[in-house]
């Protein structure tokens, strides 16, 4: 009906003609472009509100002081999270919510001390990661988590084929050669340990490095209930 319709202020016919105008005499490109700014900033906005609403919805649960808000930790931290918005590449959605978790995990009094050092480090690092990596990194924790559990409990690879084949499996990349190519990189960054004479270690940290067992533990889920997982 007619009568449950919002009203419309000048400023808001205003601001639709201008819209409509600018796609007028745009080229067909131009059109693409302003669609995609239109459909990106729309993405950045939903996520970045989603960091704000846990980040409060945590604060008022008592995980974080309100005082956290007022550290150099938290401004460097939010920093990180929010400088992914810059630009008009496609945001990593993995990285993203990587970085979120740090982020969360760092504010959290009963997991980060708010003087660490170590908060901002795991935050450059993640910055440097792409999805692929974070899901290699993700399934080797996942797995070395699982087999600690139970002490005694051997690790499921005994080579270097079955290491990549197990991470394969678990991180849903379901090709061996493709996390062999992240395996590459991720050694470089110093997250999984160097091989030895070209081979793999053997044991329950599943080829992650102290570095990299550590930047898992900032990436896991924030919510206390789900961080075994």
């Amino acid at each position: 009906m007619a009568d449950d319709k919002l009203p419309m202020t000048k400023d808001d016919v205003n601001a639709i003609a201008l819209a409509l105008t600018g796609f007028l005499v745009s080229s067909p490109k131009e059109i693409v472009r302003m669609a995609s700014a239109i459909v990106r900033g729309s993405i950045q906005g939903d996520m970045g509100a989603k960091v704000a609403e846990t980040y409060e919805a945590l604060q008022y649960k008592g995980d974080i002081d309100k005082s956290y808000k007022d550290t150099p930790q938290y401004r460097q931290n939010a920093a990180y999270v929010f400088n992914m918005f810059r630009g008009d590449g496609v945001i990593d959605e993995k990285q993203f919510s990587a970085m979120k978790n740090i982020f969360l995990n760092a504010a959290r009094e009963d997991f980060s001390d708010r003087d660490s050092v170590v908060p901002a480090e795991m935050m450059r690092i993640c910055s440097t990661l792409v999805g692929g990596e974070i899901l290699v990194l993700e399934a080797a924790s996942r797995l070395s988590i699982e087999t600690k559990k139970v002490p005694g409990r051997l690790p499921n690879y005994d080579n270097n084929n079955a290491w990549l084949n197990t991470i394969a499996r678990e991180s849903g990349l379901g090709i061996a050669d493709m996390v062999a190519h992240y395996e590459e990189s991720l050694m470089g960054k110093g997250l999984l340990n160097k091989r030895t004479a070209g081979n793999i270690r053997v044991d329950t940290d599943y080829h992650l490095s102290g570095t990299g067992i550590v930047l898992c533990e900032f990436i896991r889920d924030y919510e206390p209930e789900t961080r075994t997982l």
